[in-house]
C-alpha cells in the first residue's frame, strides 16, 4: 500500500513541518497476530518492534513504511496518514491478503478386497488440511487414458476431528494408473485451495 506524500507549500510565516509523522495501519477483518512496521531510510531497514492490530509507526523522512502482517483469515488492510501541522490527513487504499489453506494427500496400497461381489484392489487416500477451517473437502481422482487424464470419481467427505485429516479409500477393479487431489471450495473467510496431484498405481479383480 503506498501513501501520497502530502504537497507542502512553506514561507516564512508557515509552522515548522512535522518532519516524521505518523502512520497507522488498520486490519478491517481478522488480524489476530501482531504486525511487524520497518523504518526505510536511506535505503536501510531499521525495525520499529511488534504492533498492535491498529498499529502505528513513525516514518522515515523518505516517506515509506513497510508493514509485515500474518493474518489468520482473509483480511483488508489500509493505511492512514495523522493530520501534521501543514498537511491534511490521508488514507491508502485498501489492500487485500488472501490466506489460502494448505492441503496435501497421500496414498498407500490397501490390498485385495471384494466389493457388491466383484474382486479388485483397494488403495488408502488420506488427505489433511492446515489449518483446519471447514467441515468438507473435495477428492477428484482421474484415471490416465492414453496422453490425457479422465476424470472416474467426484465425491466429498467429511473432515475428522480437530486435527483436519479425511481417511478414505478408492476401489476399482481396473488396472491402471490414477492420479487423485483434494480440494477447498473456500468461504468469505478463507479462498478455495487444492492440493498437488499424486499419482498411484492400481491391479485390477481376478
Amino acid at each position: 500500500m503506498v501513501l501520497e506524500p502530502p504537497e507542502l507549500a512553506l514561507d516564512s510565516g508557515a509552522a515548522p513541518v512535522e518532519a516524521l509523522p505518523l502512520v497507522a495501519l488498520t486490519g478491517q477483518v481478522g488480524l489476530t497476530d501482531a504486525a511487524v512496521a520497518t523504518e526505510r531510510d536511506h535505503g536501510g531497514h531499521v525495525a520499529v518492534g511488534a504492533l498492535g492490530v491498529d498499529a502505528a509507526v513513525v516514518v522515515a523522512k523518505s516517506g515509506a513504511a513497510t508493514f509485515k502482517v500474518k493474518p489468520t483469515q482473509n483480511t483488508t488492510y489500509s493505511a492512514k496518514l495523522e493530520q501534521g501541522s501543514s498537511y491534511a490527513p490521508s488514507t491508502s487504499h485498501g489492500v487485500n491478503v488472501a490466506v489460502v489453506p494448505v492441503l496435501s494427500v497421500a496414498t498407500r496400497p490397501g490390498g485385495r478386497m471384494q466389493l457388491h461381489g466383484r474382486r479388485g484392489s483397494k488403495t488408502l487416500l488420506n488427505a489433511k488440511m492446515r489449518p483446519k477451517i471447514g467441515e468438507t473437502l473435495g477428492f477428484t481422482i482421474q484415471r490416465q487414458v492414453g496422453a490425457g487424464w479422465r476424470t472416474d470419481l467426484r465425491s466429498t467427505f467429511l473432515i475428522n476431528g480437530s486435527d483436519g485429516t479425511v481417511h478414505a479409500f478408492f476401489f476399482t477393479t481396473r488396472t491402471a494408473r490414477f492420479r487423485v487431489r483434494v480440494s477447498y471450495r473456500g468461504d468469505t473467510n478463507f479462498t478455495s485451495s487444492k492440493s498437488a496431484w499424486k499419482k498411484f498405481h492400481t491391479r485390477g479383480g481376478g
